[in-house]
């Protein structure tokens, strides 16, 4: 059983909460919006917390900063973002024409 997500984890999993239909945010954009409020953190801390506590928020609309998917995850993440009507290119998310930027949580 998974500790409860720390302060950090729960901003966030905030962020990720906000990311709308149809659209994704890079790891990197959300680390720097919680940065904002916290000072620190950076896209592989937002990956570990997503690989942890994703599964409480919108997980499939967080991709790297060039729109490739999760490993792991890829076929189900692929999948939600096209029912959402997300752009590709090939095989990655076109972050052109996909990508949000979210705003610092509690701003």
């Amino acid at each position: 059983m998974l500790p409860p997500p720390d302060d950090y984890a729960e901003l966030v999993l905030d962020t990720v909460a906000t990311i709308p239909e149809g659209r994704v945010a890079s790891y990197g954009a959300v680390a720097a919006a919680v940065r904002e409020v916290t000072g620190r953190g950076s896209a592989r801390v937002v990956g570990r917390v997503m690989a942890r506590y994703g599964s409480e928020v919108c997980w499939w609309r967080v991709v790297t900063a060039s729109g490739a998917l999760a490993e792991r995850v890829a076929g189900e993440q692929r999948a939600r973002l096209r029912a959402e009507d997300v752009p590709f290119t090939r095989d990655r998310v076109d972050m052109r024409r996909a990508a949000w930027q979210p705003s610092p949580p509690g701003l």
